[in-house]
């Protein structure tokens, strides 16, 4: 979701030029879904025949004044927001203490609230911020430690974290990155950051209709700008345009002519973005320019997108398609599929595609732009991580799935159903809590939870109503897995990012993620974080395999096993377990039964336990269910299996 949020930007926009080739979008015509009901953007009962033949307005380029700007074609550009760079961090002694220099200032370190064990070390008035796990930040040579006593010698790295401000408009808390700190020879800590920008890398197209109507759509890679805009139809007034959504809503844009002050070099469409003060800037671009293709795509599936991955010391063996035994057709008819340019907003926008087979990774395909070691925001995928840290805590015996939630954190409360929750209803969707994500107006649907001005959505939660008895029905409620957060918390002590990259992340060899953190600070469980879609398909790995991971067993298969067996049922009977969906698939007369973690876009992680196998996709259909759906419900059965069968 873009978050409605105050605050100085800074910004920039980076706008694409080129010259359009006519027609690009003459034939791309709404077309009707397979299936489910009228979704934003999609005209009621539209026919769903094919695309109409090319009418001349669209074909030939316009005869315009100078004044006047042609508005078909697609427009493309980029817009960032906050910072995209990497830069050194230093931390040293000083005196009894440390500081920290990155980004040209410098930061003192203090200690982070009791039971975190973290030096908080702030930058100045950037918003920076280095946290450094306290024990690790030993006196170097067993110099004495502050309160008089011998302190241990200081390790050769410290695995510390990066946290970025707030980034209006997309996260209220930021996001913490992991920060590897290696000793140097004067007694010091040295890497380097990276900081985190976010981008709205968007593509307008527009083009006429037979009737002479202009329609329109938008592709965002990665926020959910779409979704404002569905499909639209566009009405000119000079310069001016007006979307009009096929929901009702009304958005202004216009365009500028090339030699204005504002578009020396090109015609520009300007469109401010919804309940921002943000413009974004788009130029028309050509098909062959690359973020074009990236977003509207006409050469089809990038060169060796079916070759073998590249082995890193990251913990997957890699294997080709063939020694695999996979099937190489279907994969490449399903690339083809994947990279047809698009008709309207409903189409299926994928940007990543890995398989990983017999416990090798076979395919690592990346698409629109990016590339396999790109950091995807992974949506509500991050709740199953929230389940496998859950797991790892009952294993443990540090929390059980069957105790009270308010025994956990030592409340009360006078609604006897709060007192009856168990660990289990929060990670089954079952809590009774009256919260309900898909449901406007519920008091603790996820939107509601990111904008209310209490920053400890954890104590947001605590003061929600009850709505039924916890285990009576399952309902999706975000801030129910979140507060799985405040149990952990509770139980392991320490900085959530930090225990996820201890407990989770570095077991798993990943050692690259970004965690969206709450308003107050701590991580945020209920979806968000960032990871490559390889680092993804380790989750669902470690499920196929029983809880192990490379030979070593992280998770009880006791846990595994209950946690895809069915608790709840969500949009169907028994399709939801602890934090993963359930499903099957259907090829021939045979069904493979499947579970996979889902978040908003098109984020998937497909186990399939019969085939040995995990595919994951990364995609940008952002509250477009309908075209992320076709993943499951067409791709998987018709290439992805009959490829893992050896089937062509």
């Amino acid at each position: 979701m873009v978050e409605r949020s105050g605050g100085l930007l800074q910004q920039r926009s980076r706008v694409l030029v080129g010259a359009l080739a006519a027609g690009a979008l003459a034939c791309q015509a709404r077309r009707e879904p397979a299936s489910g009901s009228v979704a934003k953007g999609e005209p009621p009962g539209a026919a769903s025949a094919g695309p109409p033949a090319p009418s001349p307005a669209a074909t030939s380029p316009a005869a315009t004044s100078p004044a006047a700007v042609d508005p078909i074609g697609v427009w493309v550009g980029e817009l960032v927001v906050g910072e995209a760079d990497t830069g050194p961090v230093e931390l040293m002694r000083q005196g009894s203490g440390w500081i920290v220099r990155a980004l040209g200032a410098t930061g003192t370190c203090e200690p982070a609230p009791p039971g975190q064990a973290l030096l908080v070390c702030k930058l100045g008035g950037s918003g920076h911020v280095v946290r450094v796990p306290a024990m690790a930040s030993a006196a170097p040579g067993g110099a004495a430690a502050p309160d008089g006593g011998a302190a241990p010698a200081a390790p050769d790295a410290i695995d510390a974290f990066w946290v970025t401000p707030e980034i209006p408009f997309v996260v209220r808390g930021g996001f913490a990155t992991p920060l590897r700190l290696l000793r140097t020879s004067t007694g010091s800590f040295a890497g380097r950051a990276s900081l985190v920008a976010t981008r709205f890398t968007s593509a307008l197209g527009i083009g006429r209709r037979p009737t002479g109507e202009l329609f329109g759509f938008l592709r965002e890679r990665e926020q959910n700008l779409g979704r404002f805009f569905g499909n639209f139809t566009v009405v000119t007034d000079g310069n001016q345009l007006e979307l009009r959504t096929y929901g009702g809503e009304r958005f202004a844009a216009r365009l500028v002519p090339r030699g204005h002050p504002s578009a020396p070099q090109a015609d520009v469409l300007e469109l401010p973005l919804p309940d921002t003060s943000l413009v974004l800037r788009m130029a028309r671009s050509a098909p062959s320019e690359p973020l074009a293709q990236a977003l509207w795509p006409t050469a089809g599936a990038p060169a060796g997108a079916l070759a073998t991955p590249t082995a890193l010391d990251d913990g997957w063996p890699v294997a080709s398609v063939e020694e695999a035994g996979l099937s190489k057709p279907p994969l490449a008819r399903l690339l083809a599929e994947l990279s047809r340019p698009p008709r309207d907003w409903l189409d299926l926008s994928v940007h990543g595609l890995v398989i990983a087979h017999r416990g090798r990774l076979v395919v690592e395909t990346a698409l629109a732009g990016y590339s396999p070691q790109d950091l995807h925001d992974v949506r509500s995928v991050g709740k199953s991580f929230t389940s496998a840290l859950a797991g790892l805590a009952a294993d443990r015996g540090e929390l059980g799935l069957d105790e009270r939630v308010l025994d956990v954190l030592g409340l009360s409360s006078t609604d006897p159903r709060w007192r009856r929750m168990k660990v289990r209803h929060l990670l089954s969707m079952s809590s009774g809590l009256d919260c309900e994500d898909e449901m406007p107006g519920s008091p603790g649907d996820e939107d509601h939870m990111r904008e209310q001005p209490e920053p400890n959505w954890h104590r947001f939660t605590l003061g929600l109503p009850m709505a039924r008895e916890p285990g009576a029905a399952g309902v999706y409620c975000t801030a129910g897995i979140n507060l799985i957060g405040a149990l952990l918390a509770r139980r392991w002590g320490g900085w959530l990012p930090q225990r996820f990259a201890e407990r989770l992340a570095r077991p798993l060899d990943i050692s690259r993620f970004q965690m969206i953190l709450m308003p107050d600070g701590q991580g945020y469980l209920g979806g968000g974080l960032r990871l490559t879609p390889r680092d993804m398909a380790k989750l669902g790995q470690l499920y196929v395999d029983g809880g192990r991971w490379q030979g070593k067993q992280l998770l009880s298969a006791r846990h595994v096993a209950e946690a895809t067996a069915a608790h709840a049922g969500l949009s169907g009977p028994n399709d939801y377990g602890l934090g993963f969906w359930r499903t099957s698939f259907r090829v021939g007369q045979v069904d493979y039964p499947a579970f996979y973690a889902s978040g908003n876009g098109g984020q998937l992680i497909i186990g399939l336990p019969s085939l040995r196998a995990v595919v994951v996709f990364t995609s940008g259909n952002y509250a477009n269910r309908r075209a992320w759906q076709r993943i499951l419900d067409d791709l998987m059965p018709r290439y992805v299996i009959p490829a893992l069968l050896g089937r062509p």
